[in-house]
């Protein structure tokens, strides 16, 4: 149990720090190739949009490992219902906060704050010892299981907002909400 314990936290650290490095990967990608330039935004709206966009890779990586952890327990029902409840809050933060500010920005900053709010509510209820850097005895083994984390994370987030910024880019932003 307490060894399960240590595996989880360090597990958790390389996977925070692998999802930070990606983030700021993605950032220093959007910024050098401007992928947000050909987006009909305010250069102000095109810096939010990369910091949000960044954040919500490290978030959405962060998430897939925390929310798979009762997986991992053989508690299928626990994993199931925190799967619904993410997309249905997701659903219910994108939709409102579209329909009353009509903002692209705002809705991302939307998802990204549902995304660090169930991330720290899964945290606290997981985290059920004090989490200590890993040692490198365990490096390989912790590494094996974060690393393919980052590319979910990544192809996650622009896989799901993918077709909004091909609407975005082809149409108006009125016909993203």
């Amino acid at each position: 149990e307490e060894d399960q314990a240590k595996t989880f936290g360090g597990t958790l650290v390389l996977t925070l720090l692998g999802a930070t490095i990606a983030g700021a990967g993605f950032a220093g990608f959007a910024v050098t190739t401007g992928f947000f330039d050909q987006l009909s935004f305010s250069a102000e709206q095109q810096r939010w949009l990369l910091v949000i966009a960044s954040a919500m890779v490290v978030l959405r990586t962060l998430f897939s490992y925390l929310s798979t952890y009762p997986r991992a327990q053989n508690r299928v029902k626990e994993f199931e219902a925190i799967q619904v409840l993410e997309l249905a809050t997701e659903l219910v933060a994108i939709g409102v906060t579209l329909y009353l500010t009509r903002s692209i920005v705002w809705g991302l900053l939307a998802l990204a704050t549902v995304l660090g709010v169930a991330n720290v509510v899964l945290a606290f209820r997981y985290v059920s010892t004090k989490i200590e850097v890993p040692g490198t005895s365990r490096l390989l083994g912790y590494l094996r299981y974060s690393f393919p984390l980052i590319f979910k994370g990544v192809s996650s987030v622009l896989l799901t907002n993918a077709d909004k910024f091909m609407i975005l880019y082809l149409l108006s932003p009125t016909a993203t909400g």
